[in-house]
């Protein structure tokens, strides 16, 4: 009961956010952006200096397929999670 009250409503938008959030990348997948990545420092093409934005960071990916795997594993008294 909790999941299909509580928690499933909240994923569901949390859902649409990603969905919404999630850009095509010039390799053709679909990534965050912007992203920070934590691990890496890159040179930001107009200031010089070191910065950790950037588009697809690794962390973004990896919280992404988790919460979609997670979400795909609703109980059958939830809806499927909506596409736009």
């Amino acid at each position: 009961m909790f999941l299909k009250q509580n928690a499933y409503p909240i994923m569901k938008e949390h859902a649409l956010f990603i969905e919404d959030y999630l850009v095509k990348s010039p390799e053709g997948y679909l990534v965050t952006a912007p992203g920070s990545s934590p691990e890496n420092k890159y040179k930001h093409p107009v200031t010089g200096e070191p910065t950790g934005i950037s588009y697809g960071p690794t962390m973004d990916n990896q919280i992404v397929r988790e919460f979609r795997a997670s979400a795909s594993k609703r109980p059958r008294s939830c809806a499927p999670i909506p596409h736009r």
